[in-house]
């Protein structure tokens, strides 16, 4: 999971970024995770891929998914609907949440890996 970067010092708070609590988001490291997406996980957490593409195949609802560059900048926010597929070409990473979290705005700097 990610670091909650407030807690450990890093100067991103949880208001900064919409309220979104990032020790529910998980890090995608396999192709397998990478495939399977949010499918299995609870509508509670978020996955980040490093990626530039998602898709929606075999999903059953719609989830909000952002583009982040390798600075950790959001830098597109799409919905991905079932059965589709978003491409964000200058993307490294594509964080998926579930369309019930608070929207992150564009511009904002992201704690993720590197």
């Amino acid at each position: 999971m990610l670091p909650n970067t407030a807690a450990s010092g890093g100067g991103v708070t949880r208001s900064d970024l919409g309220g979104v609590d990032w020790s529910r988001v998980v890090v995608a490291a396999t192709f397998c995770a990478r495939l399977r997406g949010l499918m299995p996980r609870p509508r509670d957490r978020g996955l980040l891929l490093r990626t530039w593409t998602v898709h929606g195949f075999g999903m059953r609802e719609a989830l909000r998914v952002y583009g982040i560059d390798d600075h950790g900048e959001v830098t597109t926010s799409h919905l991905l609907r079932p059965q589709r597929v978003i491409v964000s070409p200058g993307s490294t990473w594509m964080l998926e949440v579930p369309i019930n979290w608070p929207e992150i705005p564009i511009g904002s700097l992201i704690p993720f890996p590197r």
